[in-house]
């Protein structure tokens, strides 16, 4: 590069491309969390619920209740 010659040009196009890249994978994230940051206790609760049926002890058992909480109470 001499003297005169202008500096080579750099494309802009790169630097909008680079950041709507990153700005997508933000939202990607945000979105993610926002779905999945209940999910323990969601899971938790169907499986609860699926083995809450009479004659089953598997609901009583998860819940694991103090000693003078009978089943027949449950």
């Amino acid at each position: 590069m001499a003297l005169l010659e202008p500096p080579l040009e750099t494309s802009s196009k790169t630097r909008h491309l680079k950041f709507i890249a990153r700005a997508l994978a933000v939202l990607a994230a945000v979105a993610l969390y926002f779905t999945f940051r209940f999910y323990p206790e969601q899971r938790a609760c169907s499986d609860f619920s699926m083995r809450w049926l009479p004659g089953h002890e598997e609901a009583y058992e998860l819940w694991k209740p103090q000693p003078s909480y009978r089943i027949q109470i449950f």
